[in-house]
């Protein structure tokens, strides 16, 4: 009754609106159309440099367990020597995500395709590796590295 004294009518209104926002943050629920589906989208990009960039929404239950699952793997961690965590939070996502995903990859259930499971494949040409092997030796023990690159299966 105090407010309607004080307020003029679009006054009144507006501090009705911020009563209902206050009791009801999410808002009306979704109509049975808008629950038929989950709606889970993922846009990827890859970059000339090779960098994924990525964006996208989930649904509530698909976007609960893709934070539940990142939630532990994204906590700080400090460096051995007690030295905390300097990490922003986007970069500790991120590495979560690349923690999950290393997770996945290793899992019997992951899905093959081609026959394969998911896996990296580094290639490097047999000169660069050997002489990067052999400056990296210990000039004490340095092992022979043949000058070509040995036969398939070696």
């Amino acid at each position: 009754m105090e407010h309607a004294k004080r307020y003029t009518a679009p006054g009144l209104a507006k501090v009705g609106r911020r009563i209902h926002d206050h009791l009801d943050p999410d808002g009306p629920a979704p109509s049975e159309h808008e629950n038929e589906k989950p709606r889970r989208e993922l846009s990827l990009h890859t970059g000339t440099d090779g960098r994924l960039n990525f964006s996208g929404s989930f649904d509530g239950e698909t976007g609960t367990l893709f934070s539940e699952i990142l939630s532990p793997l994204a906590k700080p961690r400090p460096a051995e020597n007690g030295t905390p965590d300097q990490r922003s939070v986007s970069e500790r996502n991120g590495d979560a995500l690349a923690e999950a995903l290393d997770l996945i990859a290793d899992s019997a259930k992951l899905p093959t395709q081609g026959a394969e499971r998911p896996h990296l494949t580094i290639t490097i040409n047999w000169d660069t590796l050997r002489d990067r092997a052999r400056s990296r030796l210990p000039t004490q023990r340095r092992t022979h590295l043949p000058r070509r690159c040995p036969p398939a299966g070696v």
